[in-house]
């Protein structure tokens, strides 16, 4: 961009470092206050990925999931197999996700950092539980807490995973709206260039009536 070269450190502060990597893209144009900043000024996109985390957060990943399949082995109750299962599914897609859009994986910290690891440890508490077979009030109380506790840690993971296409729904329906208002606007100039559209069919009639 010219901008960048006749004024650098305005444009840096403008639209940042690098105009057409990905974060400022959406930052400054795509998710822009001003209307008619709503496009992508440019057919190359730039990504920064620091490969040594991605394949560590690959490893992570897989020893988690490791983890939930070896504690669903653990736990033979056909509904909260049913549950664990659905955990591991989101959550296989959530790691899917984020490896295929690493600028995804800060969304992920929380997820990672506590409900996760959260879920995991009352998983493998009911397993445990399970496991000594008495069945005592303040043992069948907690697993039916855990049972109750998985409704709702199922549906917080789908809300985890919903989010993380939040910022690409926001960018498909940018870029359909901006489409759609240059499709209608080139339709209207060529309408235009034309002699096209009602004013012309409209005037036709009139002429006529005035020749007879």
């Amino acid at each position: 961009m010219d901008f960048y070269k006749e004024n650098p450190e305005a444009a840096k502060a403008q639209f940042g470092d690098e105009p057409f990597e990905l974060k400022n893209i959406l930052k400054y144009w795509v998710r822009s206050k001003d209307a008619n900043m709503h496009f992508i000024p440019t057919d190359t996109v730039y990504v920064t990925i620091d490969k040594e985390a991605v394949k560590q957060s690959a490893e992570a990943y897989d020893q988690i999931l490791d983890k939930i399949k070896a504690v669903t082995d653990r736990i033979p109750d056909p509904e909260m197999t049913e549950k664990i299962n659905q955990i591991e599914s989101i959550t296989r897609e959530i790691f899917r996700a984020v490896e295929q859009a690493p600028e995804k994986r800060g969304k992920i910290d929380r997820f990672m950092s506590y409900f996760l690891p959260t879920t995991l440890k009352l998983l493998e508490s009911y397993a445990n539980l399970e496991k000594t077979n008495i069945d005592g009030k303040n043992i069948n109380q907690s697993m039916r807490s855990i049972e109750i506790a998985m409704d709702t840690v199922v549906d917080g993971f789908r809300h985890q995973l919903d989010e993380l296409y939040k910022s690409d729904a926001v960018s498909i329906e940018t870029e359909v709206d901006v489409l759609t208002k240059m499709i209608n606007r080139e339709t209207v100039t060529t309408r235009q260039e034309f002699g096209l559209g009602g004013q012309a069919v409209q005037t036709a009639p009139q002429q006529k009536s005035q020749k007879d």
